[in-house]
């Protein structure tokens, strides 16, 4: 039996409805789609651990030169979005808050881009022997995406369930043909969340 653990990434106010709300990225998605989908999974599934994800950045953020002030720490916009199922009880070491250096973006769950400084998330899956992720959330083509290839590139089997993802560039975009390839080289797998139980068993 797999030790499972679903990552859910981003599903955050500002990415949602707020100042970086996907539907104006150019795919025009609502990220508020995947809330039901993981919620869907949270409460027919059964992983053992549940890790949430969150960008907490500081008011000057470097990201804040590319895009819109977002997901700033305190703020409503930086919040999981009310609909997201969450445990009160969850022991807050399982909600990995990201981006809270000034001066490096981190996009993944497990390491921020320069690939200096690490999470918390890799030593703690581990302690509790966790073999297997699965990742959901926003979005696809940069959180997902980078949280997925340090997955794997940390030794864990990987599955993105994509129907749980939205994206910020169209299917048919050179550069979401090049990450699909990407994710099929280092050996993460794509699948849809009906796919889930029988990963699970």
């Amino acid at each position: 039996m797999p030790r499972s653990a679903l990552i859910i990434v981003d599903v955050q106010n500002d990415f949602i409805d707020g100042t970086l709300a996907l539907r104006q990225c150019p795919a025009g998605e609502d990220g508020k789609e995947v809330v039901p989908a993981i919620n869907q999974l949270l409460t027919t599934q059964t992983f053992d651990q549940i890790v949430y994800t969150m960008d907490a950045h500081p008011p000057d953020h470097v990201s804040f030169k590319e895009w819109p002030a977002h997901c700033i720490a305190g703020t409503k916009g930086q919040k999981l979005h009310s609909e997201l199922i969450v445990d009160p009880q969850l022991d807050p070491k399982w909600i990995i808050k990201k981006g809270t250096d000034q001066n490096v973006d981190s996009y993944s769950a497990f390491w921020d881009n320069e690939h200096t400084k690490q999470t918390d998330l890799q030593e703690n899956l581990q302690k509790i022997n966790i073999d297997t992720v699965f990742i959901v959330g926003l979005t696809f083509d940069i959180c997902v995406y980078f949280t997925a290839l340090d997955a794997a590139g940390a030794g864990f089997n990987t599955y993105i369930i994509k129907d749980c993802c939205r994206s910020t560039q169209p299917a048919e975009s050179e550069e979401l043909k090049e990450k699909m390839i990407k994710l099929e080289k280092v050996g993460v797998h794509l699948i849809d969340s009906t796919q889930v139980p029988k990963l699970l068993s």
